[in-house]
């Protein structure tokens, strides 16, 4: 029950071209399978070494496409290009020592994302406690309990709450991503600019932690939208601020299914504009080009399918502080 993990990978593709590359690129198919996998299994409490121990006890697979299209749109005195970059994954668990069946043992945090473990399921997934809005007399958050409405949050985040019980919204990792990148060049001048994409995955949001709240002093822009008054349930979810709080209530509420949003998106990545001069153009020049550059990058989101303020791909942990805008001018030269 200890020996060398196993995988195996297989890989297909095909390079193409057009008549005088017009159009050319790549398709490439891989799948890959792994096997006994280490992992944490149960271990007998009578055997004196521990409650688990790591040993081989998993196994999963995965395969997608990785798909690259160059064109050659323009090719005068005015030149455009474009590149786009294709790819799709889809992981699955095929075997795993399944320890609890308690709910809350599935329910990622914003801030902790962790392995399901759950055969037929996607290594990272998402689930949720199922959401029955706010009640409409307290502003209290409600969950469903044997498929009744209830607050006794001890019960639904305890162990009340069964894997049967959560609902699953689907990979916490993209199954479609890539990049769009266009290139326009006139006599010396060429600007290129690139999009990157995302699709087909869930990410749980951030939300206001009334404990954090009273105990380190920590809010949230949600605090502004917390029901305070009767009706206010019908236009927001944010549960009411009520003292003193429990931890179960605001467990409750931070793995509800309505602070689960789609993560598609798409960002412009950078945009770079440059002019050379060589000695084609000017005999003079002491080195056989200069060109000379301004780069920006990281410019942010141009679209995203979910409707709140926080962006996707900067939402757990370390990862939680969008990168900054970069700004750059540089000259760079050959001197062959």
């Amino acid at each position: 029950e200890l020996r060398w993990e196993k995988s195996g990978t297989a890989n297909a593709g095909i390079d193409f071209s057009s008549k005088a590359n017009i159009i050319s690129g790549s398709i490439e198919y891989y799948f890959k399978k792994g096997k006994d996998l280490f992992g944490p299994a149960i271990l007998d409490y009578t055997g004196g070494v521990g409650p688990s121990i790591t040993k081989n006890v998993a196994g999963m697979k995965g395969h997608g496409f990785d798909i690259e299209l160059r064109s050659r749109n323009f090719d005068k005195t005015f030149k455009w290009q474009t590149n786009l970059n294709f790819s799709t994954f889809k992981d699955e668990i095929t075997d795993y020592y399944k320890s609890t069946e308690r709910g809350s043992d599935f329910i990622n945090t914003y801030s902790n994302i962790r392995i399901s473990g759950l055969e037929g399921k996607p290594v990272y997934a998402i689930y949720s406690y199922k959401w029955a809005g706010l009640d409409p007399l307290t502003g209290e958050p409600r969950g469903y309990l044997d498929n009744n409405l209830s607050t006794d949050y001890s019960s639904l985040t305890g162990t009340a709450t069964g894997l049967e019980d959560l609902k699953y919204h689907g990979s916490a990792m993209p199954a479609v991503f890539g990049s769009l990148g266009n290139t326009f060049s006139w006599k010396n001048i060429s600007m290129n600019f690139a999009f990157t994409y995302k699709f087909s995955y869930y990410f749980r949001r951030e939300s206001i932690n009334y404990s954090n709240l009273f105990i380190n002093w920590q809010s949230h822009s949600d605090f502004g939208k917390r029901w305070q008054q009767p009706g206010d349930e019908t236009s927001t979810n944010v549960p009411a601020l009520v003292y003193p709080t429990t931890t179960a209530k605001n467990n409750f509420y931070a793995g509800s299914e309505v602070l689960v949003e789609k993560g598609d998106h798409i960002r412009l990545q950078y945009i770079n504009l440059s002019y050379e001069l060589n000695r084609t153009a000017l005999l003079k020049l002491p080195v056989r080009n200069l060109v000379v550059f301004t780069n920006i990058s990281n410019l942010g989101l141009i679209w995203k399918a979910s409707k709140e303020a926080r962006d996707p791909d900067y939402n757990y942990g370390s990862y939680r502080v969008l990168p900054s805008k970069m700004y750059a001018i540089g000259i760079r030269t050959n001197l062959n």
